[in-house]
């Protein structure tokens, strides 16, 4: 890579010129798969996270938020809901109905989990909102250092042990 001026570090805008990929000739018979990649256009716009979802399309990460079944959303779907209110509150700390901002954000047994998380990956500053964390991991996807990567692993086992 480095002999035909890429290096890990360059950018995808680096092998394009006119909408067509650049690539060097002696690569062609060592990756061949590289000169039948269709032509892309870039843009100016902000890279963004995207999910699958379960139908094959590509969604925004803000469009994936609030899918968990928690009581509000049930409650909401099923209209037949009968008995006690206080079977919807939060199973972690009792006192709140289950919604996705309490069920991560409000009650006091997820509060503590993520004030624990924050102090240990370095996100002291960032605000207890699913767009600020997902601010906070977007740039480090990438990322193999241990720190990043470290990071990333604790905030995915907080939210998949809350």
């Amino acid at each position: 890579m480095a002999r035909s001026g890429f290096s890990v570090k360059s950018k995808v805008v680096e092998a394009i010129q006119n909408g067509v990929w650049v690539w060097p000739d002696e690569w062609r018979t060592r990756y061949p798969a590289l000169f039948q990649l269709p032509p892309i256009t870039l843009s100016n716009e902000k890279d963004r996270v995207m999910w699958r979802n379960s139908v094959g399309n590509l969604v925004p990460f803000a469009s994936k938020e609030r899918k968990l079944w928690t009581q509000d959303r049930i409650m909401k779907w099923n209209h037949m809901v009968t008995g006690s209110m206080n079977q919807m509150c939060c199973l972690l700390c009792y006192a709140g109905l289950e919604t996705h901002d309490h069920l991560f954000f409000q009650c006091s047994y997820s509060r503590s989990v993520w004030g624990s998380v924050r102090l240990k990956v370095g996100m002291d500053s960032v605000q207890e909102t699913w767009e600020d964390i997902s601010s906070w991991l977007v740039p480090r996807t990438k990322s193999r250092a241990i720190y990043s990567v470290a990071g990333k692993l604790v905030v995915a086992a907080a939210t998949y042990a809350i």
